[in-house]
């Protein structure tokens, strides 16, 4: 079917995003940038754990005047921003900088929301009313591998610097919003 084929490709890809920028803003990134808080770390994971959905929320009328310029930029814009975040992230850490570690959860929280307003707004664009319900279920269950995020950054950072697996997602989001860009070419 046309809808299944256009949410494997202009979904799909996307989806996991959605929850891997925001664990790894507030679960990754404090206990890497937190040195010299002593006394202050949990308030600081606490702010970042406060800022990263807090941007995902406020960031809901721009997904709105987005998606009414054109039917991809939430997404684009979304990827964008946790490739950004990502980047200041690595930058934070190589820095052991907290200012810079909130700026990259405000990144990351924006990209969240963008990108989760994406993915639901597709969704119900794409699926005819009988079968909302199932694909809805498919996108979250394709956003929940997200979380598993926070984990893989701590795996590799068993063979990589933390701000070198960060640079690499960021990569890997930059990836994930070309082939975006080439599926809504092509569909």
């Amino acid at each position: 079917a046309p809808s299944t084929t256009a949410f494997r490709r202009l979904v799909a890809p996307m989806a996991p995003w959605v929850f891997a920028a925001p664990t790894i803003a507030f679960a990754t990134l404090p206990g890497l940038v937190d040195a010299g808080l002593d006394g202050w770390r949990t308030v600081y994971a606490g702010l970042a754990t406060a800022v990263t959905p807090g941007t995902g929320i406020l960031v809901a009328p721009l997904a709105r005047r987005l998606a009414a310029r054109h039917r991809m930029a939430t997404a684009f814009c979304g990827l964008a921003a946790i490739a950004a975040g990502l980047l200041v992230g690595a930058l934070a850490v190589a820095r052991i900088d907290p200012a810079l570690g909130l700026l990259a959860a405000v990144l990351l929280g924006g990209g969240y929301g963008l990108s989760v307003a994406y993915g639901l707004t597709e969704v119900a664009a794409l699926t005819p009313p009988h079968r909302l319900a199932r694909r809805t279920a498919r996108f979250w269950a394709l956003c929940y591998l997200g979380f598993c995020a926070p984990y893989a950054v701590t795996l590799l950072t068993g063979a990589w610097s933390p701000s070198a697996v960060l640079t690499g997602g960021a990569v890997l989001a930059l990836l994930t919003l070309a082939a975006l860009v080439r599926n809504a070419a092509r569909t």
